[in-house]
């Protein structure tokens, strides 16, 4: 089965349960621990905020199903990123074009 849902309504559900959240490092209040929401999956994301508006978001989860968030068109917007081990895929619904990635690529 293959859950399709919203970039906003993921991240309603995400941040909802107040009571997921946690300080990662009780010294630091920019760094933040959320359990991922169950409906989806087990695990977490950290997400550490830095100086100048940049952030940098640290994921560990299995998913329990197919995931399909849609996100709408950002113009200017560059969002680096890593996989350290496992992998995924996505659809670009702009260009149509689908990727995977794999462990050890960015």
């Amino acid at each position: 089965m293959t859950i399709t849902i919203s970039r906003n309504s993921f991240w309603e559900i995400f941040f909802e349960d107040e009571p997921s959240k946690q300080c990662y490092d009780p010294s630091d209040k920019f760094d933040i621990l959320w359990q991922y929401p169950s409906q989806f999956g087990e695990g977490y994301s950290r997400d550490i905020q830095l100086p100048e508006g940049l952030g940098l978001l640290i994921s560990n989860y299995q998913l329990h199903e197919r995931l399909i968030i849609k996100v709408p068109e950002r113009e200017g917007y560059i969002t680096p990123g890593f996989c350290v081990s496992a992998g995924g895929e996505g659809w670009d619904v702009h260009t149509k074009n689908h990727f995977t990635w794999n462990g050890g690529q960015y």
